[in-house]
């Protein structure tokens, strides 16, 4: 009897890490989309750039000054919304500095990240489901199948 309870438990404890390992590493749960602006270092065009960059009120984009020369424009969301939402405010501040007659500006784009894995709530979700897999496994070995007898005519 402890020896097929043991299996069971082992089996649900097999699920519920394999679940929770699962979640961690498939979800993303959201991405950043970056762009850096620096402009020459006689320069203070950096806070005005950055406050046209503010005035587009996106949802979804942060814009922080770095220092004098340098800001960021960040997009957060999914993969598509933060690339969507950041170069939309991009255009707008390239256009700023088209407007201003600004040399010497440049932009880097920073690339697309994951910025965090399944939260704690899908990870738990994906945990509670291995774990009944793997209770559900651990029962259909351990527990007999019933035979049926069948009477024979004769």
């Amino acid at each position: 009897m402890r020896g097929t309870a043991a299996i069971v438990v082992l089996l649900g404890l097999a699920g519920l890490v394999a679940g929770v390992a699962c979640a961690a590493m498939a979800w993303p749960g959201s991405y950043s989309a970056t762009t850096e602006f620096t402009v020459p270092a006689h320069s203070r065009d950096a806070t005005r750039l950055a406050a046209v960059a503010r005035s587009q009120q996106f949802p979804g984009v942060r814009v922080r000054v770095l220092n004098g020369r340098t800001f960021q424009v960040t997009g957060h969301g999914s993969l598509t919304g933060s690339v969507s939402a950041e170069l939309a405010v991009v255009r707008q501040v390239r256009k700023a500095v088209q407007d201003m007659s600004l040399t010497h500006v440049s932009w880097t784009h920073g690339g697309v990240h994951a910025n965090s894995l399944a939260s704690r709530g899908k990870q738990l979700q994906a945990g509670g489901i291995g774990l009944l897999a793997g209770l559900a496994a651990g029962l259909g070995i351990v527990v007999p199948q019933r035979r049926r007898k069948t009477a024979v005519a004769g």
